[in-house]
């Protein structure tokens, strides 16, 4: 994809280090059920006002965006990238499932909110 990162945006600092060595901006927004809203509305002003984004890509993404997020972006701006186990391990923790399941393969998946013809 020919692009310029703008920024990696995460919920924990476990990839910080990554996308240092590629001298991409981090920016950490810890999500929790008190705070998800204020976290969200703190990103949408990032991504939208600072960065001026055209494209979010979601990789290994696993919260449920909120309608007030969606709505900010036009419908083909997000996209969302995931394991291809993720419906047969629903819930918390589907990488430790998958896991304890003995998955030793997987592919990915792409989703994305685009409006069809």
């Amino acid at each position: 994809m020919d692009c310029e990162i703008g920024a990696v945006i995460s919920n924990h600092p476990d990839l910080k280090n990554i996308a240092d060595a590629f001298g991409i901006p981090f920016k950490v927004f810890p999500i929790g059920s008190e705070n998800k809203a204020i976290q969200e509305e703190k990103e949408i002003a990032l991504l939208k006002n600072e960065l001026k984004v055209d494209i979010i890509v979601l990789a290994r993404y696993m919260q449920v965006l909120s309608n007030e997020f969606l709505q900010s972006f036009q419908l083909d701006q997000i996209i969302n990238i995931h394991h291809s186990f993720l419906p047969a391990f629903m819930g918390g923790k589907p990488y430790q499932k998958a896991y304890e399941r003995g998955v030793k393969l997987i592919g990915a998946t792409v989703s994305t909110t685009c409006k069809y013809p």
